[in-house]
């Protein structure tokens, strides 16, 4: 299923960064604007392959973290403190 980029599937402090990543080939998997996770207001965007642009353009509002604990089951991700939203990605690189 091909999930459609719009203006609320993300905030725009992340929307940057799926569609650079979209650019370059990586895909959507999964979506949920109602996700509850981790936060009550959360949106949730899953990417098949590990974010790879240079992330040096974000504002220091955005975390990104590598996870190498299989339960999360994603290589890295980036969430906004502001909105609260999160993109994961990848698959967890042992």
């Amino acid at each position: 299923m091909k999930i459609k980029i719009t203006n609320d599937l993300m905030c725009a402090c992340l929307m940057q960064v799926i569609i650079k990543e979209i650019e370059i080939g990586n895909e959507i998997v999964d979506s949920d604007k109602n996700t509850g996770w981790p936060k009550k207001d959360s949106k949730f965007v899953l990417l098949k392959d590990k974010i790879s642009i240079d992330l040096k353009f974000l504002s220091l509002n955005v975390k990104h973290n590598i996870n190498s604990d299989k339960y999360y089951g994603w290589h890295n991700e980036l969430y906004c403190n502001i909105h609260h939203d999160l993109v994961a990605a990848g698959k967890t690189e042992h």
